[in-house]
């Protein structure tokens, strides 16, 4: 399974330009148009999350992913020469991101209070 992190208008969240085709009735965007160039992470292609990126990447909204054509792994993405998205995961929203915030801020805690 493969993720993409984006603002709530489909634009980039995490860097990047353009917007996406977002899923509509329940159908997949579109697929975007396929990259020209060699695929480099960072630079070329379209970026997308393995679920064990995800934490690198989190951002307003997730949709799951499909990649097609060449891709590139790299060590917190995977770069793809053409890609789609094919739902939002309604389970993250902004109450779940802000629980998510405050159990990362309460594993911390310890850390700071030791030091002050």
């Amino acid at each position: 399974m493969l993720y993409k992190v984006l603002r709530r208008d489909g634009g980039c969240a995490n860097g990047g330009k353009g917007k996406w085709h977002l899923p509509r009735d329940g159908k997949p965007g579109k697929w975007m148009s396929p990259v020209e160039g060699p695929l480099l992470a960072c630079q070329n292609g379209y970026h997308l999350c393995r679920p064990k990126d995800l934490i690198n990447w989190l951002g307003p909204v997730i949709y799951e992913a499909a990649a097609r054509g060449e891709t590139l792994e790299s060590a917190d993405k995977i770069v793809a020469r053409q890609a789609r998205l094919l739902r939002r995961l309604e389970s993250w929203n902004e109450k779940t991101a802000r629980l998510f915030a405050c159990d990362c801020a309460e594993r911390v805690l310890s850390l700071f209070e030791a030091r002050f």
